[in-house]
C-alpha cells in the first residue's frame, strides 16, 4: 500500500510551505529535512558544554537516522543558530560505550573519518555538486575540505581551510559533545535574507559501528543531492518536522511540528489529495501561534 501525503500550512489562503512524505509498506519513519535557523541573541561560548541559551528552544535540528534509513542505537542531538558573522552548530552524541570511543587523529586534516567524529556539510550555492565538509573528532581535531561531486566521484581539496573556524569538545559518562563557530567569511556566503543552503549533519560512531545523519543518505555522507536544506528564519510559519509511523497493528500515526516566524499569525493545516478518490481535508481547526511559537499535532489514520 502506498500513501502520499501533502501537508501545507496556510496563512489566510496562501500556502507558505509544502512538504511531501511517502510511506510504502512497513517503512518506520519519513522526515521532512529542512531547518530554519534562528538568530542567536547572544552568540554561544564555544567550550563544548552546550549550556548557552542559544542552544535552547528553536535551535534543535532533529533526530538522526542511520545510512539507508536504518534505526540507530546511539542518539545524536544537534543544534543550529547564527549571528551576523557566524553559523553555530552543536552536537551531543550519546554513547553507551564511552571507553570504546576512538580519537586517534590529532593533526589538522588527519584521518578523522576513522575516529568517532561529527561532520557539517554545507552547499552554499545549492548546486548539489560543490560543498564544504567540516569534521571534528572526539578529541577536537579538525578536518576541513572543499569538495566537488562529479560522475559518482568526490574530489576533495584538503588545502582549503575554513579560516577563523573555532571548535571545542567535552565529554561525560555517557556522551561526548562538540561545538563549532563557522565564520561566514570562511564560507564566502552568509545566511541572511532568502539564502538557502544544502546542508547535512552526520556522525561516525565506532563502538557500535553506526553511521547516522540528520538527512538520511542512501550509501555515503558525500551525497550533495541528498542534503537537506538550511535557511534563516523568516516571518513565514513553516512545517518543521514530519514523522510517519505505526501507532498500532492497523493504525498509522502522523506527527507534525509547526514553528511560527517573527510575527503572530493564524494558521490552519490541510491535507491535499495525491490522486484517486481521497478528498482534501482539514487536519486541525484554525489556530493562532505567537511570534516564534511552536505547536505539535498527531493524526491517526488507517
Amino acid at each position: 500500500m502506498r500513501i502520499l501525503l501533502c501537508l501545507c500550512v496556510f496563512v489566510g489562503s496562501l500556502p507558505v510551505l509544502s512538504a511531501i512524505s511517502s510511506v510504502h509498506g512497513p517503512l518506520r519513519r519519513v522526515r521532512l529535512h529542512r531547518h530554519h535557523a534562528r538568530p542567536a541573541q547572544t552568540a554561544p561560548r564555544i567550550d563544548g558544554e552546550l549550556s548557552d541559551k542559544a542552544w535552547g528552544e528553536g535551535a534543535s535540528v532533529g533526530e538522526f537516522v542511520g545510512v539507508g534509513g536504518r534505526a540507530v542505537s546511539q542518539p545524536t542531538e544537534t543544534f543550529v543558530c547564527y549571528t551576523a558573522s557566524h553559523l553555530y552548530v552543536a552536537f551531543r552524541c550519546s554513547e553507551a560505550r564511552m571507553g570504546g570511543v576512538s580519537a586517534r587523529a590529532q593533526d589538522r586534516d588527519g584521518d578523522i573519518w576513522s575516529d568517532d567524529c561529527v561532520e557539517v556539510f554545507i552547499d552554499t550555492n545549492r548546486d548539489r555538486r560543490s560543498y564544504y565538509q567540516i569534521e571534528v573528532n572526539a578529541a577536537g581535531a579538525i578536518t576541513d575540505k572543499a569538495c566537488t561531486w562529479s560522475d559518482r566521484q568526490t574530489v576533495k581539496d584538503a588545502q582549503w581551510d575554513c579560516v577563523g573556524l573555532e571548535v571545542a569538545v567535552a565529554s561525560g559518562d555517557d556522551y561526548w559533545a562538540a561545538e563549532m563557530a563557522i565564520p561566514f567569511t570562511g564560507l564566502g556566503a552568509d545566511l541572511s535574507g532568502s539564502a538557502a543552503w544544502g546542508f547535512n549533519l552526520t556522525r561516525n560512531e565506532t563502538p557500535h559501528a553506526e553511521l547516522s545523519s540528520w538527512t538520511a543518505v542512501s550509501t555515503t555522507f558525500h551525497a550533495p543531492r541528498e542534503f537537506g536544506t538550511l535557511s534563516a528564519i523568516s516571518r513565514a510559519a513553516v512545517i518543521e518536522q514530519i514523522s510517519v509511523g505505526y501507532a498500532g497493528r492497523d493504525t498509522r500515526v502522523m506527527r507534525v511540528g509547526v514553528r511560527n516566524g517573527t510575527s503572530e499569525q493564524r494558521l490552519r493545516i490541510r491535507r491535499e489529495p495525491s490522486g484517486g478518490t481521497e478528498q482534501e481535508a482539514a487536519l486541525a481547526p484554525p489556530f493562532s501561534l505567537p511570534a516564534r511559537g511552536g505547536r505539535k499535532f498527531e493524526f491517526r489514520y488507517r
